[in-house]
């Protein structure tokens, strides 16, 4: 494995399978303990880089930053 980038979109509540995984996503991810979890898991399993967004792309990206640093 050279180089995996853990996406945010998840984190931002955009799945890309459907309307009601978004739901989901924005729901479990509006607790920024949950995004740390997953952030966790992705650094013991070796994950170096993570992808972002400006702070005004969504609702939950002000909490995604703040969460995972």
């Amino acid at each position: 494995m050279e180089k995996v980038i853990l996406g945010n979109l998840p984190f931002l509540g955009i799945s890309y399978q459907g309307e009601q995984r978004d739901r989901e996503y924005r729901k479990k991810f509006s607790n920024k303990n949950e995004m740390k979890n997953v952030v966790k898991v992705a650094l013991r399993y070796g994950v170096k880089y993570s992808a972002a967004s400006s702070h005004d792309f969504n609702e939950l990206a002000p909490v995604h930053l703040p969460a995972v640093v």
